[in-house]
């Protein structure tokens, strides 16, 4: 069995909210230096070298979660990071204007793997990183002292809930513990408040305009509505929740190999 969890870290707890100040305070210093790059360059070129070394990363993270885990947990590792790799390749395709936006990604990775070592369990942790996504993405609504963006951007926070999903699918592969409690919703449970989020995402933040925006240099993107997020982010949830229940087993295996 498990050894009996230990309570939350709070050095590591409060690592985490230091990064999240970190995220909010380098928000415009970060922003003037990827639009530095994009002036001196060109903004196709930043743009595309911005896109394939993204796609580089992804390549070797790819490769790095289908060789380095135990070979119990390989299985499952490979095949969630790919699959999530997928879901990162379709919001590129329907969500990104610009490659830096791939950002979210590890920003969101390393929220979510610091909160799962500060002893949260991986549906902690994964709820933890998103909903701080979504404070972010509010933060920058409402108090951003420029460049402040014009509506709500729910994209964003699909784009942090996708980052979270890595972070805790990179601690499945390499954590040598368990470092939090084990997860007490069984699947049925999990699957109910699936369904209890999308439905009330559904009745708060319905759509109410078109599904395609367009920006000012005449590019599509799909504009997700609030209840949409909310689904992604549950359903995200589920597989996180599913996925640590399997990892379980295969610690068994590891253990008893």
């Amino acid at each position: 069995m498990d050894a009996p969890p230990e309570g939350p870290s709070r050095r590591w707890l409060a690592a985490a909210f230091a990064l999240f100040a970190a995220f909010l305070a380098l928000h415009l210093p970060v922003t003037d230096g990827f639009d530095w790059f994009a002036w001196r360059f060109g903004f196709e070129t930043y743009n595309a070298a911005t896109r394939e070394a993204f796609a580089a990363i992804g390549l070797l993270v790819a490769a790095a979660a289908w060789v380095a885990p135990p070979r119990p947990r390989r299985l499952l590792v490979g095949g969630s990071t790919t699959a999530l790799l997928v879901l990162a390749l379709a919001a590129r395709r329907l969500l990104i204007v610009v490659s830096i936006e791939a950002i979210h990604y590890p920003q969101y990775a390393l929220m979510a793997a610091v909160l799962v070592r500060a002893g949260l369990t991986l549906e902690q942790g994964f709820a933890g990183a998103t909903a701080l996504g979504a404070i972010d993405e509010l933060y920058q609504f409402l108090a951003l002292p420029r460049g402040r963006p014009t509506y709500f951007d729910w994209n964003d926070v699909v784009l942090n809930a996708i980052g979270a999903a890595f972070g805790c699918v990179a601690m499945l592969a390499w954590a040598r513990r368990r470092t939090g409690a084990r997860g007490t919703r069984p699947a049925a449970a999990a699957a109910a408040a699936t369904v209890t989020a999308c439905t009330g995402g559904l009745l708060l933040f319905p759509r109410g305009e078109a599904y395609f925006a367009t920006t000012p240099g005449g590019q599509q993107f799909l504009k997700l509505a609030g209840s949409e997020a909310i689904a992604v982010a549950a359903l995200l949830w589920f597989a996180i929740a599913w996925m640590d229940e399997r990892c379980r087993d295969a610690r068994a295996i590891e253990r008893s190999g």
